[in-house]
């Protein structure tokens, strides 16, 4: 998702919690401990986190949420992430890969998904180069 306007991002997370069971949400912005927005959750349901602006760096950001059991100490989901680009204030052409790594065999095709963002056109081109010194250009909008 791109966000260029500088307000908070609302955060939407879906819960799956045992009833009768007290847990907590704890969502981070790239992972910085002094980013984390905490909600108590009691029933399974969509949550809606409001994270601030002031948190987010210009370019690629990387937002995860882990839920924790207060009622088994330790209990605890596997984390989930999400990648967002933030764009507001960007004065210069941004590009950021959805995923971290690409893996895959010879021959095989594998999908580069990335984000790319121009704030002077709606679109912009993109030039990917390969250790082989392949090269692909495409002119692509504002969307991953």
């Amino acid at each position: 998702m791109l966000y260029t306007t500088g307000e908070d991002v609302n955060a939407l997370i879906n819960v799956v919690a045992a009833a009768g069971t007290t847990n907590r949400i704890e969502v981070k912005v790239n992972d910085n401990e002094d980013y984390v927005k905490t909600v108590n959750v009691t029933a399974s349901d969509t949550i809606t986190v409001k994270l601030s602006a002031d948190w987010f760096t210009l370019g690629e950001n990387t937002i995860t949420a882990q839920m924790f059991s207060n009622d088994n100490a330790g209990e605890k989901t596997d984390k989930i992430s999400y990648t967002a680009l933030w764009g507001y204030n960007a004065t210069a052409p941004i590009l950021a890969f959805a995923d971290t790594t690409i893996e895959g065999q010879q021959y095989e095709e594998n999908l580069i998904n990335y984000y790319a963002y121009n704030p002077a056109n709606e679109t912009t081109t993109v030039t990917l180069s390969f250790s082989d010194g392949t090269q692909r250009t495409s002119v692509v909008g504002r969307e991953m």
